[in-house]
């Protein structure tokens, strides 16, 4: 069986997509060589793929991960080209090639359909599109709902999105929910949390929030309400710690984010930004927090709340899809739009009662999610076997 897997979203430094990626292919790639099957992946530039060699061939596209309409424009290229006789076309990008694609049988891992929905209507589902880039994205989400044999969903929120969003029915849909690396994500020595808060120059009590400060992640991952939440504090409250904010492609601290700035004197002081910070280094960052806050407002899954929990660290999350059924009862749930919702679970994260419990209860449910058994059932629905049941994060998300 020939099979051909692209995995564009894997690069330098990955995002959800190129981390769920990974995590699959990792488990997924060596059992189809022990099956006998031919697997060609096909990569950015400067994917760290190495890996993967002895189980597949290795095609990388002339340009990296994040180039935009180039990268775009030889994916059209290269993706048919290579599709082309083969058994099973599996996209881990989300979407399918605009033109013809003569593969017998295609699968499209969808993470959620945001830009769909923005579109549809830009207030409740509020992000950052150029029109011809949301165009585009629509366009190619549309037709991978339409024409792929068979469509991979990470949460049953984005299940029911493609049913009500673009009508695919329920049948064509398995979801295979993200996972967690427990070998690497667990409650971390106190050495090396302190070298972490040393390198990093991390304060002694902090809140992390993991996303990009700017415009466009700020209206998805929602970093104004911590701000507004800062700004609005009629007296420092002891429960308002510093808030170190991780994620981005580069490194290097800035103490005020243009969008913390616009908080006002009450909110500056408050915000530390690591930009980029290694895989290697979240899991002594999560340990070292004292809470996680994740006030997204719209979220395919949401991997960053079961890493913190499987590192023993509470979590403050939205009350927003999918994260509650991700979370489910073993974090704070919030509205992401109210000031006071967030100040109210500030406040009892900081009470020993229940911290012990929302570590407790992390811990359970951090458990419960795998990505070996992600990449069992990927096998064989490739394979073309029926998986018993379709995993959820509600009754499937077994070890």
């Amino acid at each position: 069986m020939k099979v051909v897997i692209t995995a564009m979203e894997v690069g330098k430094t990955n995002g959800g997509k190129g981390r769920y990626t990974l995590c699959i292919l990792r488990g997924l790639v060596p059992q189809l060589k022990s099956h006998g099957c031919e697997v060609t992946i096909l990569a950015a530039k400067d994917a760290p793929l190495g890996f993967f060699e002895p189980y597949a061939r290795i095609v990388r596209l002339p340009v990296p991960k994040n180039t935009g309409i180039w990268r775009a424009v030889w994916e059209e290229v290269y993706f048919p080209l290579y599709a082309w006789g083969a058994d099973v076309y599996l996209s881990m990008n989300g979407v399918l090639p605009l033109g013809p694609l003569r593969s017998k049988r295609n699968m499209v891992v969808f993470y959620d359909i945001h830009p769909v929905q923005h579109q549809a209507d830009p207030k409740q589902y509020p992000g950052q599109y150029s029109r011809k880039n949301l165009l585009r994205a629509c366009y190619a989400m549309k037709k991978a709902a339409r024409d792929a044999h068979q469509i991979v969903t990470i949460s049953d929120s984005t299940t029911q999105e493609l049913q009500t969003f673009l009508g695919v029915p329920r049948n064509r849909m398995v979801v295979i929910p993200c996972g967690v690396e427990h070998d690497v994500f667990h409650p971390q020595d106190s050495a090396r949390i302190d070298k972490l808060r040393k390198r990093y120059r991390l304060p002694e009590e902090f809140y992390l929030f993991i996303g990009i400060p700017n415009a466009e992640a700020g209206d998805k991952k929602n970093l104004h309400l911590i701000v507004e939440t800062y700004a609005q504090a009629q007296q420092p409250e002891k429960y308002f710690l510093p808030v170190v904010i991780a994620g981005g492609e580069r490194a290097g601290q800035r103490s005020e984010p243009v969008e913390v700035a616009l908080g006002g004197p009450a909110a500056r002081g408050r915000f530390l930004y690591l930009g980029f910070v290694p895989d290697e280094d979240f899991a002594a960052l999560y340990a070292a927090a004292r809470a996680l806050i994740f006030p997204s407002f719209h979220e395919g899954f949401g991997i960053p709340p079961l890493e913190a929990m499987a590192c023993g660290t509470p979590v403050i999350a939205a009350n927003r899809p999918a994260i509650p059924e991700v979370v489910g009862d073993a974090a704070l749930l919030i509205d992401p739009a109210s000031p006071e919702s967030l100040r109210e679970a500030l406040r009892q994260v900081n009470e020993a009662g229940v911290r012990q419990e929302l570590i407790a209860k992390g811990f359970e449910r951090a458990r419960l999610f795998s990505w070996e058994r992600g990449a069992e059932v990927m096998l064989r629905i490739i394979l073309g076997t029926e998986p018993d049941a379709f995993l959820s994060t509600k009754a499937g998300a077994r070890p």
